[in-house]
């Protein structure tokens, strides 16, 4: 089974999944309560979805592949201005990102995750440039973002994640690298220690401090799932010598497999984006992601939409 899917809607469907979302509006649906709208938007989006992609996402969660599902030429946001603070951002365009979002994710059939360290506690996270923040190496910066597998520092860290392009950046791409790839340059020996609960695994830039101690790196779930705490960055430490190694030779070959083929893709408007967040079925799986480039300051006398993603954590209880 191939590692991605990548479909393109035809306009017919297209047509049907926007006269859904126009009935919804109301911020508020989403944004107070997005398990439950998810629980309610799914069952209609399941009706219209071709056979491919409910299969494609079907595959995730319960195969041994794909790692990666993209769909393009979804309906996009009206009055997704870069104007404003981003609260009213939010409230001004219209929630057919949110509702696409919230109803495809749900067929994954798992639960919205927040991270409340995070500077985004939400279910629904943005992922734009946030004035004061600009620099920063995070969802609402502007800088380069290192590979990485997202929120590896908690005990149960998402098992998937789906981004939805409201409007994007062709100069500015979204990176990823299998971790099956990465494996391939390890030796038994470290696949071992990394299995063994000698390490710690903190929080980045961009989040309030947080730490998970006396983990592993390469994490049995259960059942033959198997999730990888891994970070292109030092976010990964341990106090045994075999663990500090380990972290050293998990970095090279983090590199090693950067080096010789990573995958981007620079997201557009009306693109939706599903990954495994670094689990695997029956060997160490999934993807670390990361953003290339540098997202530019908006022109004045341009356009003034900007990049800006939104973004649900899913997570399934594989333990």
């Amino acid at each position: 089974m191939s590692r991605e899917v990548h479909i393109t809607l035809d306009e017919t469907t297209k047509r049907k999944l926007q006269t859904l979302a126009e009935s919804y509006s109301n911020k508020d649906l989403f944004y107070s309560n997005a398990q439950q709208a998810q629980d309610e938007i799914k069952h209609k989006i399941k009706n219209i979805l071709p056979t491919q992609i409910l299969n494609s996402i079907e595959n995730l969660t319960e195969t041994g592949g794909p790692d990666v599902v993209s769909i393009s030429n979804l309906p996009t946001d009206e009055n997704a201005s870069g104007e404003g603070s981003l609260e009213e951002r939010i409230n001004n365009k219209t929630k057919y990102s949110e509702y696409l979002l919230t109803g495809i994710s749900g067929l994954l059939n798992g639960t919205l995750q927040a991270e409340e360290s995070s500077h985004q506690p939400g279910l629904i996270h943005q992922i734009t440039p946030v004035q004061s923040f600009e620099h920063e190496a995070s969802g609402r910066g502007r800088a380069a973002l290192p590979f990485h597998v997202e929120n590896v520092f908690i005990k149960n860290p998402p098992s998937f994640l789906c981004l939805f392009c409201i409007s994007g950046e062709k100069s500015v791409g979204t990176d990823y690298i299998f971790l099956e790839d990465i494996v391939k340059y390890l030796d038994n020996d470290t696949i071992n220690t990394l299995k063994k609960p000698i390490f710690t695994v903190k929080t980045g830039d961009g989040f309030n401090e947080k730490a998970l101690h006396n983990t592993s790196v390469i994490e049995n779930l259960s059942h033959q799932w198997y999730l990888g705490r891994f970070y292109e960055e030092d976010r990964i430490f341990s106090d045994d010598e075999n663990g500090k190694l380990a972290i050293e030779k998990l970095h090279d070959a983090i590199v090693k497999a950067r080096d010789a083929q990573y995958n981007s893709v620079s997201l557009s408007s009306g693109m939706m984006l599903m990954f495994r967040n670094g689990i695997g079925k029956e060997k160490v799986g999934g993807i670390m992601h990361g953003r290339n480039g540098n997202i530019k300051q908006k022109p004045q006398a341009q356009s003034n939409k900007l990049r800006w993603l939104q973004r649900v954590c899913v997570e399934i209880d594989y333990r």
